[in-house]
């Protein structure tokens, strides 16, 4: 009976994790970003876990090259934050303010779409 409770208590924390808003998802994939995890962030857009061997390597240096011309032009990303979203169904924008290490912020468009209940980034 302890060993079925633990079990359940496990699928419902991992069900759990894949119920993000649009807002969170986003939020965590560019924190993802900005901590290098391009694998992460790859697999957060859509049809991201798709691309291997050299597509995926040629995106993970796109991705390392953003973040050095950030760094150099900006002082690089320090955050991102979300400030809302609409969503319509399985769509939604999030609205991200990112702010950089030289003291400016900007405010961008992140379009996002639910794939197998989890939110993607387009």
């Amino acid at each position: 009976m302890k060993h079925t409770l633990y079990i359940l208590l496990a699928l419902l924390s991992l069900t759990a994790c894949d119920r993000q808003t649009p807002s969170e998802a986003v939020e965590h994939y560019y924190r993802c970003l900005m901590d290098s995890d391009f694998e992460a962030w790859i697999d957060g857009t859509l049809h991201g876990e798709a691309y291997t061997g050299e597509v995926r390597q040629e995106r993970i240096d796109l991705l390392r090259q953003y973040l050095q011309m950030e760094h150099e032009l900006r002082g690089g990303i320090c955050s991102a934050k979300a400030v809302r979203d609409t969503t319509v169904e399985d769509n939604s924008y999030v609205f991200m303010e990112l702010a950089y290490g030289d003291s400016t912020k900007e405010e961008i468009l992140v379009p996002v779409v639910r794939q197998n209940d989890t939110w993607k980034m387009k």
